[in-house]
């Protein structure tokens, strides 16, 4: 029985402790907002208010410049055939060169027949959203 009155009277004094220390974490947490609040407030002494002038910042030039009229120039496509990644690669003569002109008609244009070995819209898998013929 002593032990018992021991070990309650122990607990009841952690208890009583932890409240302490609950109280002591709320005060020093009420100190601290007081604190953050004075030195706001101090550092919005130091401030001022901005001058707002008006004044445009963008002034019309007294003397516009003509517009330039627009001159079509065409395309070099060629221009930029030496620029790539850095590689220089010698000259072979092949069969297959591809001429520095570019085209001016597309064998796809709608006037065109295209005469490929699959057709217009065809390809070796067959036409797109159908069943192909060759592959059944």
């Amino acid at each position: 029985t002593l032990a018992y009155n021991f070990l309650q009277m122990l607990d009841l004094q952690s208890s009583q402790i932890q409240e302490m220390e609950s109280q002591i974490n709320h005060i020093s947490q009420t100190v601290a907002i007081h604190k953050e609040k004075v030195a706001r407030r101090e550092i919005g002494v130091l401030t001022t208010n901005k001058c707002s002038n008006r004044q445009y910042k963008i002034i019309a030039p007294a003397n516009p410049e003509r517009p330039i009229k627009y001159v079509r120039k065409p395309i070099d496509y060629g221009a930029l055939d030496e620029i790539g990644h850095g590689v220089k690669i010698a000259h072979q003569n092949t069969p297959r060169q591809l001429s520095k002109r570019p085209s001016t008609s597309s064998p796809y244009a709608p006037g065109n027949q295209y005469s490929g070995q699959y057709g217009p819209g065809r390809s070796q898998y067959g036409s797109v959203g159908n069943v192909s013929q060759n592959s059944a």
